[in-house]
């Protein structure tokens, strides 16, 4: 099976954030499409992740997004995911629709999934206890909280 890139996130499209030398456009609403950053990290002129992610949360309206889709990050043999959560983190105050996440949304083309680096993602959950979805593609050093059950009183009739 050829892995692709997503389609759609949380029911809605995947918009690719554009480049800095993408020409000019008008960008989408905030919330109506699942946003991804991602970096060429392989071209001679290649921009560093956190220069995209610093353009975008520049240009867009963070409180109205609610799907967020995370690319190629740089050379993902040589690091891991860990400056990417912390990058997301950072901006919980401003993220705050935020409900589906994908972290490594990289196809078998621009790197082999067992290669992706990946690190501890439970302070995404920490900071984001409102995601109804997350997902995360390769395994390598991944981390993550055991899961909890959740007990509610029953329902009155």
């Amino acid at each position: 099976m050829m892995v692709t890139h997503l389609d759609t996130l949380h029911g809605l499209p995947a918009f690719d954030f554009p480049n800095p030398s993408a020409s000019g456009g008008a960008l989408p609403d905030a919330d109506a499409v699942a946003w991804r950053i991602s970096v060429e990290s392989y071209a001679d002129d290649a921009e560093h992740f956190t220069d995209a992610w610093a353009r975008f949360v520049e240009t867009v309206d963070l409180s109205a997004i609610q799907a967020l889709i995370i690319g190629q990050w740089g050379k993902l043999y040589e690091a891991d995911s860990s400056s990417i959560v912390e990058l997301i983190v950072g901006q919980q105050e401003r993220l705050t629709s935020l409900r589906a996440l994908f972290l490594a949304d990289i196809t078998q083309e621009q790197q082999e999934i067992s290669w992706i680096q990946q690190s501890d993602v439970t302070p995404i959950l920490a900071a984001f206890p409102r995601l109804v979805e997350l997902g995360i593609r390769g395994g390598t050093e991944l981390q993550f909280p055991p899961g909890r059950t959740c007990l509610s009183a029953p329902f009155d009739h």
